[in-house]
This record gives C-alpha cells, sequence and structure tokens, in this order.
C-alpha cells in the first residue's frame, strides 16, 4: 500500500472526529483501527495527528496512546499524554492503537486531533477498511461496557462535529453569502 505524499494531504475543515477531545476518569479506548473516509467527501483519511494539552499529567494517570505492531496482542510503544507531545501515525488497516483507562480521577485528558485526507483512490485503499475493534488478538465487538463507551463518545463528536460547524457559520471573517 503506497503512503500518503505530504504535498497531497489535506485537512478537514469540519474536524469529523477531531477537534477537541476531553476524557475524564475511566476514559479508555479498546484496541481498534480509524475510520478509513470522510463520511461527505471523497477523502481517504491518511494521517492522525495528536497534540496533548495535560500540562500536570503524572506517571500513574493512566491514558496513554499504545501502538500496536501488526500480529501483536500487546503495544509496541505507549505514549503518555504529557503536555506538548505530538503523536502523527498513518492512518491504514495496520494502524491498531488504544487509550489506556484513566486512572485518576482527578485527571482530564485533553486533546487536539486533526486528520489528514488525500483524494479517494480506490487502487489504493479498499472499501474493506472499515474500522476494526481488536480483543485479545481477534476481531470482537467487545463488552457492552464497551459499547457504551463507544456510543457516548460518537455522541460526543458528533456535538463537536455540529459546534464546529456552527462555528465556521458564525464565524465573522467569513465572507457573508448574499
Amino acid at each position: 500500500m503506497s503512503r500518503a505524499s505530504s504535498d497531497n494531504l489535506l485537512p478537514d475543515p469540519y474536524l469529523h472526529g477531531g477537534g477537541l477531545q476531553w476524557w475524564g476518569k475511566g476514559g479508555a479506548q479498546i484496541p481498534h483501527t480509524d475510520f478509513p473516509y470522510h463520511p461527505t467527501a471523497p477523502l481517504c483519511r491518511r494521517v492522525n495527528v495528536l497534540v496533548y494539552l495535560n500540562p500536570d499529567w503524572k506517571d500513574g494517570d493512566g491514558g496513554e496512546l499504545s501502538l500496536y505492531a501488526v500480529g501483536e496482542d500487546r503495544p509496541t510503544v505507549s505514549i503518555s499524554p504529557r503536555f506538548g507531545t505530538c503523536v502523527i501515525f498513518n492512518t491504514d488497516p495496520w494502524s491498531v492503537h488504544s487509550v489506556e483507562p484513566i486512572a485518576d480521577s482527578s485527571a482530564r485528558r485533553r486533546t487536539i486531533g486533526v486528520y489528514y485526507y488525500t483524494p479517494e483512490a480506490e487502487d489504493v485503499v479498499t472499501r474493506e477498511r472499515w474500522p476494526k475493534w481488536y480483543e485479545t488478538g481477534s476481531l470482537a465487538a467487545g463488552s457492552s461496557l464497551d459499547k457504551v463507551r463507544l456510543a457516548g463518545t460518537r455522541s460526543a463528536l458528533g456535538a463537536s462535529r455540529a459546534f464546529s460547524h456552527l462555528a465556521n457559520r458564525l464565524d465573522p471573517r467569513r465572507p457573508s453569502r448574499n
């Protein structure tokens, strides 16, 4: 599979699934791959960019981003969400990642997530690349608690997307459409 070239990457102006992200105690994601296609534009998602905004993060707070090698059940690397840390990784069927549970009740994991796309290319990426959720190395739907967390995350992201659309429409610097 070819990799995205930096000269043809496009940002998502509506931050579908991205933007400001906030997680409290218990916030987590099981190992998964991300959605491959933009929901409203003919674009393939190629790159994830995460910037952490947690100045007081301590060891033991949890919330690490864990990245997995192909076929491995345990993370290859875990990245603490400390202030100013930026993580950039490809979005493809082999980019399995998770977020470890946040342990401390006072910890708030704050992130800016931005996703980059390329014009859709059917010869490079197939429609079979829908998100996959993993559990102990095999595809699985996850527990009922995971499903509740996923539904909550989707609702929060939907609200974030709606807010982004509204903010874009109300932007005083935006040219009027008379």
